[in-house]
């Protein structure tokens, strides 16, 4: 799980004010994410599930060209990465939308779709 483009950011050696500590938290295999997702982060054994009142809703965007019938990826984080089965495994729903992975920020239809899910949590 986690952003292809991270990685690729960390490595180029942009300077240490740009790495936003996020991205190492964010790149495939990272310490963090075994934690979140495995008992055993070690060995990544032993999903950990999420918290029983935890809801979880996965959100995730690709980017399709018309013409296309194969692969979608917006170029910075595949598909395959935002699906990590593990995340998979205890979310509620999967919603995705045809959106580049910094689009995805500012496509009205995920907006007010994230919006709608605050307001049904908050009931």
């Amino acid at each position: 799980m986690g952003g292809d483009e991270a990685p690729r950011a960390v490595r180029r050696g942009v300077r240490d004010g740009d790495v936003v500590r996020v991205w190492n938290d964010m790149a495939p295999g990272s310490a963090y994410l075994r934690d979140i997702f495995y008992r055993d982060p070690d060995k990544l054994a032993q999903h950990r599930p999420l918290p029983a009142q935890t809801l979880h809703h996965l959100v995730f965007g690709f980017q399709r060209n018309g013409r296309s019938f194969g692969e979608s990826d917006d170029r910075t984080v595949s598909v395959a990465s935002q699906l990590y089965p593990p995340a998979q495994e205890d979310a509620a729903r999967l919603y995705g939308f045809d959106a580049t992975h910094m689009g995805i920020l500012e496509t009205p239809e995920v907006w007010r779709f994230v919006n709608r899910l605050l307001v049904e949590a908050d009931r």
